[in-house]
């Protein structure tokens, strides 16, 4: 079966009708054609990457910095109340962008936006068991980086410290064979 050609590159390559707000040689800036409010601006890197995690550190600290430039100038032109940046990739509810990319949508009191979802309740023992959890694999990830460790034994630490099953209300579960698996190695702490 074929794979479809991304779309996002076809607007970065500019053989795709957009409207450009913001370019240069490594990212390009461009209105949503389904925007959540007026002036909602998509951030492309022009290289293609499936996810934000995929970018190597400078590339990713550089698309951010153009992120809050964008939203300012958004800021300054629209006069919304505020700007929200968001990141869309991982498959959720529907939701995948075949490309790394940022939403910068400005926001207004009569805006239809709303990030909408209903709170969890967890105890003190999940949260902290889950707290474990993350401080253990971003140390694992920042002592890769020293000692050459694989995402493998990142996994192997992370199994040792999960969180033990306590929620109030389980979690949807995502059909794995749907999710690629991503390199992390561009991720530093």
């Amino acid at each position: 079966m074929e794979e479809k050609p991304c779309v996002f590159c076809a607007i970065a390559s500019k053989s795709t009708k957009s409207y450009i707000v913001y370019e240069d040689d490594f990212i390009i800036g461009v209105l949503d054609i389904n925007p959540a409010s007026k002036g909602h601006t998509l951030l492309i890197p022009k290289k293609h990457y499936n996810s934000l995690y995929e970018m190597p550190q400078q590339e990713y600290m550089y698309l951010l910095s153009i992120a809050r430039a964008v939203g300012y100038a958004l800021m300054l032109s629209l006069s919304p109340s505020g700007v929200d940046i968001l990141y869309t990739k991982e498959l959720s509810k529907g939701n995948y962008n075949p490309h790394a990319l940022l939403h910068i949508i400005p926001r207004f009191e009569e805006d239809k936006v709303a990030y909408v979802w209903e709170p969890v309740k967890f105890d003190d023992l999940t949260l902290s068991d889950t707290a474990a959890s993350i401080r253990g694999v971003i140390e694992s990830i920042k002592n890769e980086g020293a000692n050459g460790g694989s995402l493998a034994e990142n996994k192997k630490l992370q199994k040792q410290v999960e969180p033990k099953e306590s929620a109030v209300k389980e979690e949807p579960t995502v059909d794995k064979s749907e999710v690629k698996e991503v390199s992390r190695k561009p991720v530093v702490f």
